[in-house]
């Protein structure tokens, strides 16, 4: 399940902003055999002052149209794969909204498949509660509500405590920080 943020300088018409979303979720259909419907897109829109980019960095000469697309995701794919995958960003967006290949920058975050998922647990959690059935305890997805992004993460403990806590668990302690759990 990827998770794509596209930050740009405010002012595009909606069209433009559907153009990046579809060229983007077309590209990881196609390139990154992302299943259909599995659409998690965010756009950021900023003012000229809190969008900081320099235009001539590596010698590549970016306009104020410069489009900053960042996703998460598993670290699944190989090289003939992403570059397929920035391939295929750069020929979407430029037949639409327009876009010079300069002014598209990616960036890949990749995290190990059984980082994340949504809150409801799915792969995550079937993986989990497999590698920790032994300890008897009900898999509970926590969302920590603290000064850090909030993230979904897996946990033991609804039922019986577990002899050791599995490496994929933030230690629930207190009712306080088991802000929304729910059994799965």
């Amino acid at each position: 399940m990827p998770l794509v943020r596209i930050s740009l300088r405010r002012g595009k018409p909606t069209a433009y902003l559907a153009a990046l979303r579809n060229g983007i979720y077309l590209a990881m259909r196609e390139s990154f055999n992302v299943p259909e419907d599995d659409r998690f897109i965010l756009v950021h829109q900023h003012d000229a002052e809190e969008f900081d980019c320099d235009p001539h960095y590596l010698g590549i000469e970016r306009s104020d149209d410069l489009v900053v697309v960042q996703i998460a995701c598993n670290d699944t794919r190989d090289t003939t794969q992403k570059q397929a995958f920035y391939r295929r960003v750069a020929e979407n967006l430029a037949a639409d909204p327009g876009l010079r290949p300069e002014d598209i920058f990616i960036n890949l975050l990749e995290t190990k498949a059984e980082t994340g998922r949504s809150a409801t647990g799915s792969r995550s959690t079937c993986e989990h509660r497999a590698k920790h059935a032994q300890c008897g305890s009900t898999p509970i997805v926590c969302i920590h509500a603290s000064a850090r992004p909030v993230q979904p993460v897996i946990g033991c403990g609804v039922r019986r405590r577990p002899r050791a806590w599995p490496p994929c668990a933030y230690r629930c302690s207190s009712a306080g920080t088991r802000a929304l759990a729910r059994a799965v």
